[in-house]
């Protein structure tokens, strides 16, 4: 039930002069409390009755305690959320009870010595009856109920005389989820008690404009992630919140994107640690995920499938852009949410050093800048350009493309400064060491745009070097999962079609659809020969039998057998189903 539904029936439910029991039931956190003590603010000068009572039933430990805790926590309706001063009771008082109560509580001041004290404690027990009456009381926490002190069949009895012959209205909060089933009798006596049943569950959107408020910082960004992540607990919401405000003055002086991540991890480990219902992924399993990792795992269908919960939050994560795996922001973002402040959590170093690196921008100018002294100049200044291009090219190496590199590299040589060109390509090579993708001149967009030999050489050393391990069976495994790295693709291009032969004919961990389409993938310039190859071990295997050669069709692969061959077939394309 939307929280719109819940807001109309409960504001007609106050407004109204009747005696009646309303349940307001729902999740953990999803706001139940929160809303009904928003709407008795709102509503407190049409409440009916006029006084008001919460009360929670955590450690309440008999009837006469609940009597007593009914009448510490009344007052008059229009006083809700003034300070409760003697003033105000003064003016107020008669309006709490009876005067009959105000007689008691007078003399009970006035008693000294224990004994004295434990007759007129007995007194008003017997007395507590007749003073809670005419009131609006709201009843939180049954699921919290010490049943064994009061059985929810005697507070369900005393509900209903309070309903009946006391004047009274109530409301009960709960969790319907954490009632205990075996001892609970609310379902046995809730259509004889209970006149109006709500379910609050309002939806995503609701308990983001519940749990997030209007002048959040970085509210648009923090509510991007929630969506994301499907949270709809509002208890958890505020607290992220609360997170995030604390760290508002910081993330206002780093680089948006350094904030934006911030925010992005802050959402997700917050939730973690937060939330208690068990559908947030825990922090330890945060601490481990890797989302490359994690998809290669996917494609390997002879590893034991994880819990089914652990497969809806990969799918969550992977799907998270905030989050690919856990580093020492995180672990400083972490500590900020267990302790509650930022001081020695580590995160203002850790958030410098990505501030630093989202900054670097700025160092590529500086490159540009020694470029323009190229450009922009017929001055004699060669020393200077050559000097400015090396120190602003160290400085930003590990941002810059192999085109930038080949750029300067051949304006070097051309100046006759070969030495310092190879020595700037080696800084290059061991500045992007271990990075995927970067040495891969053929699988790159501008790669045939590198005509420096010397680099193109440099980096086929490097893919070699990083990739003699890697055999044939993992790069095409690996490729298959849509996550591989240069070291994968050189081994798949390297293969020759017999190799591909025999790994076809052989078992693999993925499907032998999901493998040969990888392979096929590779058909353009200039590693189409990789498809061709690929084809070629294809028609070898149709080749062998006429169900292989149906098989092979399945793949748009037309298939010529020797004419008067038993197996003979038109040469047709296939479906490609």
């Amino acid at each position: 039930m939307t929280i719109k539904t819940v807001k109309t029936v409960v504001e007609r439910f106050i407004r109204q002069n009747a005696c009646e029991v309303l349940a307001l039931k729902g999740a953990w956190g999803v706001g139940k409390t929160y809303a009904w003590q928003q709407l008795i603010q709102d509503l407190r000068s049409e409440i009916q009755p006029t006084t008001y009572s919460y009360v929670s039933l955590f450690g309440i430990a008999s009837l006469a305690d609940l009597r007593v805790a009914i009448l510490a926590n009344a007052r008059p309706a229009e006083t809700l959320g003034q300070p409760i001063t003697a003033d105000a009771l003064n003016r107020n008082w008669f309006r709490y009870g009876t005067s009959s109560l105000s007689t008691w509580l007078n003399r009970l001041s006035q008693v000294e010595g224990r004994s004295a004290l434990k007759g007129v404690s007995i007194a008003f027990d017997a007395i507590a009856p007749s003073l809670v009456r005419n009131m609006l009381i709201c009843f939180d926490d049954l699921e919290r109920l010490n049943a064994s002190r009061i059985p929810h069949d005697q507070l369900l009895g005393f509900i209903s005389n309070l309903k009946e012959t006391a004047g009274c209205k109530i409301a009960i909060i709960f969790n319907d989820a954490l009632l205990p089933q075996q001892s609970s009798d609310y379902d046995t006596y809730r259509e004889k008690v209970v006149d109006i049943e709500l379910k609050f569950d309002p939806t995503a959107d609701e308990a983001i404009e519940w749990g997030l408020s209007a002048d959040l910082p970085f509210r648009d960004k923090v509510k991007s992630s929630v969506i994301a992540l499907e949270i709809k607990n509002v208890r958890v919401l505020r607290k992220i919140s609360r997170i995030i405000a604390l760290l508002s003055s910081r993330l206002s002086n780093l680089h948006e994107a350094v904030a934006g991540m911030v925010v992005n991890s802050v959402v997700l480990l917050g939730w973690a640690y937060f939330d208690k219902s068990g559908d947030a992924p825990g922090v330890g399993f945060l601490r481990s995920w890797n989302h490359v990792a994690a998809t290669s795992r996917e494609k390997r269908d002879k590893e034991p499938k994880p819990p089914v919960q652990e497969v809806r939050w990969a799918a969550l994560l992977k799907n998270y852009r905030g989050f690919t795996l856990w580093d020492d922001i995180d672990t400083a973002i972490q500590k900020v949410i267990e302790h509650g402040y930022v001081e020695e959590s580590g995160f203002d170093s850790e958030a410098t050093k990505q501030d630093a690196l989202a900054r670097s921008g700025d160092l590529q100018s500086r490159f540009a800048a020694a470029w323009g002294l190229f450009h922009n100049s017929f001055d004699n200044n060669e020393d200077e350009v050559v000097n400015a291009m090396d120190v602003s090219f160290r400085n930003v190496a590990a941002f810059l493309s192999p085109g930038n590199l080949n750029g300067m590299v051949v304006l070097l040589r051309e100046l006759g400064r070969g030495a310092l060109a190879d020595a700037l390509i080696e800084y290059y090579v061991k500045t992007r060491q271990g990075e995927e993708g970067v040495f891969d001149l053929d699988d790159s967009t501008w790669g045939s745009n590198v005509t420096d030999q010397t680099i193109r050489d440099t980096f086929a050393a490097q893919i070699a070097h990083t990739s003699k391990n890697v055999t044939l069976r993992k790069a095409v495994e690996t490729i298959s999962g849509n996550a591989w790295s240069p070291e994968h693709q050189a081994a798949l291009v390297a293969a020759t079609d017999d190799d591909l032969y025999h790994l076809f004919k052989d078992e693999l961990s993925v499907s032998y659809n999901t493998a040969i389409a990888a392979c096929l993938r590779f058909n353009q310039p200039p590693v189409q020969h990789v498809a061709e190859r690929t084809i070629a071990a294809l028609r070898r295997i149709a080749s062998e039998s006429r169900i292989n050669a149906a098989r092979v069709r399945r793949y748009g692969i037309s298939i010529r057998l020797p004419v008067g061959s038993a197996d003979a077939q038109p040469d047709t394309p296939g479906s490609g189903e």
